[in-house]
C-alpha cells in the first residue's frame, strides 16, 4: 500500500493515463505521477499537494507556482524520510563540504529528524519552516543542477510537468491523491 498522486488536466488522453501506470515507480514525476510507500513518516506528498489530501473528493486544482514554492520543502522532506525510514544518508548531507554552517545545520537536521518522528500525521509545514536558509539554498542549488537521488528528482519533474500542462491549458492541473 502507498500514496499515489496523479496529475489530471484538460485534454488528458487515455495514452497520458497509461503513462502514469508505472508499477508504483518513485521516479515517474515526469509523467505526472508521484508515489510514497507507507513505510513511515514524514510523507512529502502530504506537504507538497496538501490540498488534495484536504479535499473531500481527494482532487484539488493546485497552481504550478504553489508547487514551485513548495518544491525545496518537499525535496527536503523526501531526504528526511529516506534518512528516518530507510536509514539512507542524512538530509543534511546536501550541505557542501567545508560549509562553515555545516556543523550547526547537521545539529539542526538531527533535531528535525526527532521532531518529524514525533509529529506522526500532522502538518509538516512546521518542519519545513525550521529548515535554515543555508540548507534551503543548497537544496535549491541541487534542484537546479539535478544533483539529487531519483526519488527526490521525481518531485522536481512533477512540478515541471504541472507547469507545462498549466501553460498549455491555461488552467492548473487537478491533483488526485489516492491513499
Amino acid at each position: 500500500m502507498g500514496i499515489d498522486i496523479y496529475a489530471r488536466w484538460k485534454g488528458m488522453t487515455k495514452v497520458d493515463e497509461k503513462k502514469q501506470i508505472t508499477g508504483y515507480s518513485v521516479e515517474a514525476g515526469h509523467v505526472g505521477y508521484l508515489r510514497e510507500s507507507y513505510h513511515g513518516e514524514p510523507y512529502a506528498t502530504r506537504y507538497f499537494v496538501a490540498e488534495a489530501f484536504a479535499a473531500e473528493s481527494q482532487d484539488a486544482p493546485i497552481a504550478s507556482v504553489v508547487l514551485e514554492e513548495r518544491l525545496v520543502g518537499a525535496v527536503y522532506l523526501t531526504l528526511l524520510r529516506e534518512a528516518i525510514v530507510y536509514h539512507a544518508g542524512n538530509p543534511g548531507d546536501v550541505v557542501a563540504d567545508g560549509d562553515q554552517d555545516g556543523e550547526s545545520i547537521m545539529k539542526l537536521v538531527a533535531g528535525l529528524i526527532q521532531e518529524a518522528t514525533s509529529l506522526k500525521g500532522k502538518n509538516y509545514s512546521s518542519i519545513v519552516a525550521k529548515v535554515p536558509q543555508a540548507l534551503k539554498a543548497q537544496i535549491a542549488d541541487r534542484i537546479r543542477r539535478r544533483d539529487l537521488p531519483a526519488f527526490a528528482l521525481s518531485y522536481v519533474d512533477f512540478a515541471a510537468f504541472a507547469a507545462e500542462k498549466e501553460a498549455a491549458t491555461g488552467e492548473p492541473v487537478i491533483i488526485r491523491a489516492s491513499y
